[in-house]
């Protein structure tokens, strides 16, 4: 392989993995809200705690969509051509 596909590779890589870690803090949250909070402020502090996660995760999801397309456009038709 050459030195250009492997160090695009796992920049890919980093950008997917670090993309499902943050949006498993989110996806948490959302699952757990229902048993952790009592009242409507719990409710209300759990999902401020998300924002910052939030907005990371557009970002994150944009830009591993964006590599994907420019370093693998074969790997980017097989995955994004699902959602059609």
């Amino acid at each position: 392989m050459e030195k250009l596909q492997l160090t695009w590779f796992f920049l890919w890589a980093l950008l997917w993995i670090v993309y499902f870690a943050l949006d498993g803090f989110v996806l948490g949250c959302g699952l757990i809200m229902n048993f952790i909070s009592k009242n409507e402020n719990e409710k209300r502090a759990v999902i401020s705690s998300i924002g910052p996660f939030w907005e990371a995760n557009e970002v994150w999801l944009i830009t591993a969509g964006g590599a994907t397309f420019a370093a693998f456009p074969s790997a980017y038709a097989d995955m994004f051509s699902f959602f059609y």
